[in-house]
């Protein structure tokens, strides 16, 4: 769909009075017609004059058709009859003449003209895997056999007609589907707006691949619709330090941002961590494997819950030691303390998790601190991340082990059972 179809001007008619302005153009011919012939209008193939209802009726209604060429034209009876006659002659045909080319159009553009019955809707713009979870949760809530969660419609923007992910989209949760770049929403006219309802939406959820066109539209919205200030509209900032500056330099913006990754590493802390921490003896040490967005969110929120509780943070990356120099640089940043340090030791390790030799070296590295050792398997992905733990099991029978998945799977589950690992699941936090 081009940007013309995308950002056509939505009639500010509702429904209803469409539905009897169309019923309208029908009856007036019908009647006028109807009138002539009971009036005694007479026809030049016809001879006489029409009296019987029925067949009043059905003439009058071939006038729609054939717009009278079988009758022939009026040619006697009261002048105001045939007046009334030939006003019916030209409008039925024309209104069925339009009402052609309205279907064709109709036909041509059945998602756009579908719009004008959203109402009460959730807006998703993106359909990445984000979008797709934050539609399986709501889903979930609806069809759930315990207070389910009211019904709503779905309308997904999406820039990418190639999308693999829209055909399930609209299968299984029966979204409907506008392709098109969001951008153009901040530039569009008011009137143009209109288009994806967003004066009769519910709630919207932002999340493409693009943090600043994430917070650019999620502004626009918000801005032009009053009602989808605050909770109701939510933008994905996968960027934690962006988001970090957003709160904190942009604080009258209307609208939730929230950061999977930063939400994941609050919910392992406070559920999990902290309470193994508090329940072992002496002081901890923490195995990071993998210091990305994940892990580097998880690291802030441990040091800012419990970081008197841990001894030895041990982190492991393709460049563990840049990424520790830059997450330092941003702490100190963020509290303000230029000499900050952490209260636990830190030691980085260059290394790819699923090698073997680098599981060698972190076994010799921590036969330097105390056996109170956690293993979180943070890298971004899931697959990478569940064949670690299958390694590191072998390697460290006992270790409390925490493995990260953006997407729980029954394999995923079987394994937390079987190994006793501990899944902190991403989409459930959506």
């Amino acid at each position: 769909m081009n940007q013309a179809d995308l950002l056509h001007k939505v009639s500010p008619i509702n429904v209803g009075w469409a539905s009897m302005l169309r019923v309208s153009l029908f009856v007036v011919p019908f009647v006028l017609g109807a009138s002539a012939f009971l009036g005694g209008a007479e026809l030049s193939v016809r001879e006489g004059t029409i009296d019987d209802l029925p067949t009043v009726v059905y003439y009058t209604l071939s006038l729609f058709v054939l717009g009278g060429v079988d009758l022939g034209v009026p040619i006697g009876g009261p002048v105001h009859t045939q007046v009334l006659l030939w006003i019916a002659y030209f409008m039925a045909p024309l209104i069925t003449v339009l009402t052609v080319i309205e279907g064709v159009m109709l036909a041509a553009s059945r998602s756009n003209y579908s719009l004008r019955l959203l109402n009460d809707h959730v807006l998703v713009i993106g359909c990445g895997k984000a979008a797709m979870l934050y539609l399986q949760q709501q889903h979930q809530l609806q069809t759930r056999k315990e207070k389910p969660v009211r019904r709503r419609k779905t309308l997904i923007i999406e820039r990418d007609g190639n999308q693999p992910n829209l055909e399930e989209a609209r299968r299984l949760y029966g979204a409907r589907i506008l392709i098109g770049d969001i951008r153009e929403l901040t530039r569009c006219s008011e009137s143009r707006k209109k288009l994806l309802r967003l004066h009769r939406a519910h709630r919207v959820f932002v999340a493409t691949d693009d943090d600043f066109v994430n917070l650019d539209v999620a502004t626009s919205i918000t801005a032009h619709a009053s009602h989808l200030r605050g909770a109701h509209t939510r933008a994905l900032v996968a960027d934690a330090e962006l988001l970090d500056l957003v709160g904190r330099q942009l604080p009258s913006l209307e609208f939730e941002r929230f950061e999977t990754n930063r939400l994941a590493a609050e919910e392992l802390v406070e559920s999990q961590l902290l309470p193994h921490f508090i329940d072992s003896e002496g002081l901890d040490s923490v195995v990071l494997a993998g210091f990305g967005r994940f892990g580097s969110s998880l690291l802030y929120h441990l040091q800012a819950e419990c970081g008197q509780e841990l001894e030895t943070v041990l982190i492991i990356d393709h460049d563990a030691a840049s990424h520790w120099e830059r997450f330092l640089a941003q702490v100190r940043d963020v509290t303000g303390t230029p000499n900050w340090s952490p209260p636990y030791g830190v030691k980085t390790l260059d290394g790819d998790i699923q090698d073997v030799k680098t599981w060698n070296k972190i076994e010799t590295m921590l036969g330097e601190v105390n056996e109170n050792v956690t293993f979180v398997l943070a890298s971004g992905d899931d697959s990478v991340n569940m064949r670690s733990a299958l390694s590191l099991k072998s390697h460290f029978r006992d270790g409390y082990v925490v493995t990260k998945v953006f997407e729980s799977s029954p394999f995923a589950e079987k394994l937390s059972t079987d190994l006793d690992l501990h899944l902190v699941e991403v989409d459930a936090l959506i």
